[in-house]
């Protein structure tokens, strides 16, 4: 038996173009089935969608479920992420899932952050497990009745108009940021030339910033 994923578009009306461009509804590689199943656009109903999302739950030879957002009008779409087995959740959106990414336990990891992360990686560029700090950060003002003034947030930087490359076309026009919970990032020069990538400083956090290490969770994602 071929364990496969299942990628869910209700109600696309381009889903039938999509799959013209696959080789067949069903594909096949490296011994795993991946299969495109197209809830009725004319009948997109959120009754036939749970149907059909349970179904693929009770599948034992589906190992993954994706859900095409946005969903069609008249849809709730918490209900039926809610309603897939988070075992199964390739999004990772999941309530249950979402809990355990946040406590940094182990569990399904959301596909696209971590195939970006794989990504990267692969090209040379490394998000470090830690956090940006900075004593030069966003400030909270905090309301009377908790004492007011204001609270420093030291997670979210203030990256000043000089710690800003102007040099780049796209960062020519912006002259502050608010960064929250950044990470470094950690440059492998030899995979980079190897790839003939050119990295080049966007902004960095000010003279006031240190790194807050932490222990990584299991299944590590770059907020």
């Amino acid at each position: 038996m071929h364990e496969g994923a299942a990628l869910l578009e209700p109600g696309d009306p381009t889903g039938r173009e999509k799959r013209r461009q696959l080789p067949g509804s069903s594909r096949q590689r490296g011994g795993q089935r991946r299969d495109v199943v197209a809830v009725d656009p004319d009948r997109p109903g959120e009754g036939e969608l749970l149907r059909t999302v349970r179904s693929l739950n009770a599948d034992a030879s589906v190992h993954g479920i994706l859900v095409q957002l946005p969903l069609p009008g008249g849809i709730d779409a918490h209900r039926v992420i809610e309603s897939i087995d988070p075992r199964k959740d390739v999004d990772g959106f999941h309530p249950l899932n979402i809990g355990y990414l946040q406590a940094g336990l182990p569990g399904l990891s959301p596909c696209t952050p971590a195939g970006i992360m794989a990504l990267l990686d692969h090209y040379g560029i490394r998000v470090k497990q830690s956090y940006v700090m900075d004593k030069n950060s966003f400030r909270q003002e905090m309301p009377q009745a908790l004492g007011g003034g204001e609270r420093p947030i030291y997670f979210a930087p203030m990256v000043e108009d000089q710690m800003i490359n102007h040099d780049l076309d796209f960062m020519q026009n912006i002259n502050r940021l608010v960064a929250v919970r950044i990470s470094p990032l950690e440059l492998i020069e030899e995979r980079l030339e190897e790839s003939d990538i050119k990295a080049y400083r966007v902004f960095s956090s000010s003279a006031k910033s240190w790194e807050m290490r932490q222990r990584p969770p299991r299944r590590w994602v770059s907020p």
